[in-house]
Order: C-alpha cells, then structure tokens, then sequence
C-alpha cells in the first residue's frame, strides 16, 4: 500500500510537470456518478501492477477526479436567479430543466458530460469546463463559470448568454 501511496505522490509530481496540452488529447468522459469513475482508477485496484502507472495514466486519474468532483457539486435542486420559477434538477448523470407550474416533459431531461474541449467553440487550448447536454431532439453546450455550494453559473453556447442559478435549501 506504500508503495502505491508514493507512486501516487511520484505520479502527482510528474503529471504537474507535463505539459498542459497532453491533458487535451483524449475524449470527453461521461459522468454517471462518483462510484463509476473512482471504481477505474488504476490506484484503486490492487491486480494493477505499480510498473503501468505513467504519468499519462495519472493526468488522466486526476483529469476523473476533478470531474467526479464537479458532478459531486453540481447534484441538487437548482433556482435560476433571475426567474425564480426556471430550475434545474440534477441527479446523477441525469439534468432536468424546468418551470415551476409546468409539467416535464421529455424535452426537458438531458444527461449531461462533464469535458475540457469544446472545439466548435472554444479553441482547443482554451483551459475550461464544459456541460454537454444531451437528448433524443437537442444537444445545448455550456461552460462552467463556477459552481460552489450555494451558485452555480454557466455561459450557454453559442448565445454567449450567462446564467445564474442558486441552490435551492
């Protein structure tokens, strides 16, 4: 256990001194909760042998954390902070846009990604987090201005549009 402990600390080091456009060269992961993406780290599975830990498997560990992290913060009952009736509900991978009054319907249910790129966009070196939506009729891009345990906010695509939601007690 040790050993995996500084092999960690080791590959921690080494991933701070990659250079940052090797974070960028893999795909965008998916978030279907915490459990999922921390049952892949290759830390967290003893067969693994300490020889395959490199430090591009460790960028793209700490790359899984952060955005395990992200979903962690962004679960809950969200309250738009211009319109007090516009929510969000999220719930695991599932991102449910509503209005107070009207009844859901299957337009208003996305499952979201959490990624780095949005290359339509935003230029590829560009360093920021992304929400994709995602359902049968429609995909909506977002970039995550911030979220922390009170505010959530995002800037939608391509309208530039900012929005602020509160979390709802």
């Amino acid at each position: 256990m040790k050993k995996l402990i500084i092999l960690a600390t080791f590959s921690t080091f080494l991933n701070s001194c990659a250079k940052p456009e090797a974070a960028h060269n893999e795909a965008p992961l998916s978030i279907s909760g915490a459990d999922s993406l921390a049952s892949k780290s290759p830390l967290m599975k003893a067969s693994l042998p300490e020889e395959e830990e490199s430090s591009d498997n460790s960028q793209k560990q700490e790359k899984r954390d952060k955005q395990v992290s992200t979903a962690a913060e962004l679960q809950g009952k969200w309250v738009h902070e211009s319109d007090s009736l516009a929510y969000l509900n999220i719930t695991g991978s599932s991102w449910v846009s509503g209005y107070e009054g009207e009844e859901e319907t299957q337009d208003d249910k996305y499952t979201y990604t959490l990624t780095d790129k949005l290359p339509q966009f935003v230029e590829p070196k560009v360093k920021a987090e992304f929400i994709v939506l995602s359902n049968k009729n429609d995909t909506m891009y977002y970039e995550l201005n911030g979220v922390s345990k009170e505010t959530l906010s995002l800037t939608y695509y391509p309208m530039m549009k900012l929005h602020v939601y509160k979390r709802k007690k």
